[in-house]
């Protein structure tokens, strides 16, 4: 009875030793782990761009306070990474981690959740960050601080799935001649209508009025039509240069009109 007992228990035990372990994983291991999971083809090789310094806790709840990732061969600092799991969620069959970056002029929250699919959904995610942070991807003509909010967010290595967020660019400024030249705020509201990407762009009463709609389809196609408006405060250089941006009317407006593909 003994032998009975101790083959019943000993699995067990055994387990409750296993996700201890598990549970103690120091964070430092884990470069090694990515290393390791793209050598055998678990997980996409650009995962190699993701680096982590002076890492400090468990794999499942951690902190990294140096943060980077590297995108066409340029690096952005994501400053103090953090991330938590979420033991409870795993009784809901989608497990699901919050991660968190912090820097001094930037900073972010999410949580992501992963499907047995192996679709990723973002959701709660906010945060804000300096234009001036894209300046490695994109020419800066104006600057500003750029918040979000991600309530829903889908996709997998294949597709974008679901997409429902916006965007505020707080008191921007255009960037053109010896001083900046105030233009206002806007905001930008993306979803999904179908399969395309639905980008609808408007002011908050802005020196540069703007209303415009921006349709991206999933061949990356795009189609951009807005009405750019100058009103009383916005400087005539700023004016005379979005002039060149489409074809001005009658009333002064500047319509755009482009397609083509990103």
């Amino acid at each position: 009875m003994k032998i009975l007992k101790w083959l019943l228990i000993t699995p067990i035990v055994l387990l409750l030793v296993l996700v201890i372990a598990l549970y103690n994983v120091p964070a430092k291991y884990i470069p090694d782990g990515l290393a390791y999971a793209i050598e055998q083809g678990l997980i996409d090789k650009q995962a190699k761009d993701v680096k982590l310094e002076n890492l400090s806790g468990s794999v499942w709840d951690g902190v990294a306070q140096q943060a980077t990732i590297k995108v066409d061969g340029a690096e952005l600092e994501l400053g103090r990474l953090s991330w938590q799991f979420d033991w409870a969620s795993l009784f809901s069959q989608l497990p699901a981690i919050d991660i968190q970056t912090l820097a001094n002029t930037h900073q972010s929250q999410a949580r992501l959740m992963a499907q047995p699919s192996g679709d990723i959904i973002v959701s709660e995610a906010e945060g804000f960050f300096p234009l001036a942070l894209l300046e490695p991807w994109l020419p800066q003509l104006i600057s500003g601080k750029l918040s979000f909010v991600i309530d829903h967010w889908a996709f997998n290595q294949k597709e974008l799935l679901a997409l429902d967020a916006v965007l505020n660019l707080e008191y921007a400024d255009w960037l053109g001649g010896d001083n900046n030249m105030a233009i206002g705020s806007y905001m930008a509201q993306l979803s999904m209508q179908e399969e395309d990407v639905h980008i609808q762009i408007n002011d908050f009463g802005a020196a540069l009025g703007i209303d415009g709609l921006m349709t991206i389809t999933p061949s990356q196609r795009y189609t951009f039509n807005a009405v750019l408006q100058a009103r009383d405060g916005l400087a005539p250089e700023v004016a005379t240069s979005v002039s060149w941006f489409g074809k001005k009317q009658s009333n002064g407006d500047i319509v755009i009109n482009r397609r083509g593909r990103l």
